[in-house]
């Protein structure tokens, strides 16, 4: 998978392609998404980069990654991988459990009047939109934070009584990207 190690290298892991410095890399905000195999174009793109950084390439589809001006040894590079890896597994357990715990949730929803119909409402975390940033943290106690983001939507549907509306088919009547922060503690793993 690495190619020439000398100057730089160069390795695929999850869908996404990774340029490392024989030295030190700067960055790194490395974004979790369905993994995908990397377009030629793009792997070939990497290739001709010289720059001294790791930088994320996602699917078409999903937004790039940002480099940011942190300082990630290349030895760390494992290390930081393997937290990134908790850090999603974190963030889907998070948007599970936050689809049953907000209110109103699709179990529990909310019903009301609006002129001569009823409406049935309810937010749930779209899953398939969730994504995840990791950074280096600035003390010893929190070496890493993370960024949680996904879409909390809101859908409704109408009927001419409570239970046609409840049982109606919902549409999303508005959607909020939300961003979260938590931290990484070595001993209890990730935090909010």
């Amino acid at each position: 998978m690495m190619k020439d190690p000398v100057s730089k290298a160069l390795f695929c892991l999850a869908g996404s392609v990774f340029v490392l410095s024989a030295t030190s890399c700067s960055a790194l905000q490395l974004t979790s998404d369905k993994p995908a195999e990397p377009a030629p174009a793009v792997v070939a793109a990497e290739q001709k980069k010289t720059a001294q950084t790791v930088q994320t390439v996602t699917r078409p589809s999903a937004p790039a990654g940002t480099v940011r001006n942190n300082s990630i040894p290349v030895d760390k590079i494992d290390e930081t991988l393997a937290v990134k890896a908790k850090l999603d597994s974190f963030a889907y357990e998070h948007a599970v459990r936050s689809n049953h715990t907000l209110v109103p949730n699709r179990y529990k929803m909310e019903i009301f009047r609006r002129g001569t119909q009823y409406v049935a409402r309810y937010q749930e975390v779209d899953v398939d939109t969730l994504r995840t940033e990791i950074y280096l943290g600035t003390t010893k106690s929190t070496p890493y934070v993370g960024h949680i983001i996904y879409v909390e939507k809101t859908c409704e549907a109408i009927g001419r009584s409570a239970a046609l509306a409840r049982a109606g088919q919902f549409k999303v009547v508005k959607a909020r990207r939300t961003r979260e922060v938590s931290r990484y503690d070595a001993k209890k793993g990730w935090v909010y």
